[in-house]
């Protein structure tokens, strides 16, 4: 079977503490999940690299979650398949990275809060994603990233490709108060990776045309993940 998209780090459990209590998958599974509740036609591969867990507290009255996380518990060796695009999560926090050179295709990593990231780590990823919780200076990740890296927060993001940064802000009208946050950076990022997918982005080959696309649809990517976000909370 032919794999479009193969998703590659940690499954956490997650203990969530919001208006009660409850139990979830987290981690590779909130990319996942993203792709099986929309409008995506795409085949999806879940590859966990590590097992843990975390603990949550969602504070919706400031749109905000406090964790804590053991991520990894448990290893596991990752089955490798031949995909178009390879999402890796989250590349500063696994153990064991030999698997990411045997990957092909356009390949996505992203970053959580936690481990600094060890920018030798990226020498076979194309594109990076990191919040404003990972990363403070955008200019210091593109300077040591010969690739494209997306530096986003809850108004927006910048867009960095060695010398060049783009910076998008989300019209106030997208902004969302008293909600759960939780996984957003997650739900950002399967946006983008379906963008990237639906737009044949992974097909190019040269970097400073696939920066200038990026930048092109990256307000669609965020106006689905405010979407997203709203609609979820209706649901609570």
């Amino acid at each position: 079977m032919n794999i479009d998209i193969s998703i590659y780090g940690h499954m956490t459990i997650d203990t969530i503490h919001d208006k009660e209590k409850i139990y979830e998958f987290g981690g590779i599974a909130n990319v996942w999940r993203v792709f099986k509740e929309i409008d995506f036609d795409a085949t999806v591969s879940l590859e966990p690299v590590h097992y843990g867990e975390a603990i949550i507290y969602i504070d919706r009255d400031t749109s905000k979650r406090y964790s804590d996380a053991v991520l990894n518990m448990k290893e596991f060796k990752p089955t490798i398949a031949e995909s178009s695009i390879n999402h890796i999560l989250y590349i500063n926090e696994i153990e064991k990275i030999d698997f990411l050179d045997e990957l092909t295709g356009f390949n996505v990593a992203d970053t959580c809060k936690g481990k600094d990231l060890d920018f030798s780590r990226l020498e076979n990823i194309n594109l990076l994603l990191g919040s404003d919780e990972d990363f403070d200076d955008i200019t210091k990740v593109s300077k040591n990233f010969d690739g494209i890296f997306v530096l986003h927060n809850s108004a927006g993001s910048e867009i960095g490709y060695k010398e060049n940064i783009f910076k998008y802000e989300m019209d106030s009208s997208l902004h969302l108060k008293n909600i759960n946050v939780l996984g957003a950076g997650d739900i950002f990022a399967a946006y983008l990776i379906k963008e990237i997918y639906e737009e044949k982005i992974y097909q190019y080959k040269n970097n400073l045309d696939m920066y200038k696309k990026i930048i092109e649809i990256i307000e669609n990517v965020h106006k689905s993940t405010s979407i997203y976000l709203k609609e979820k909370n209706i649901k609570v």
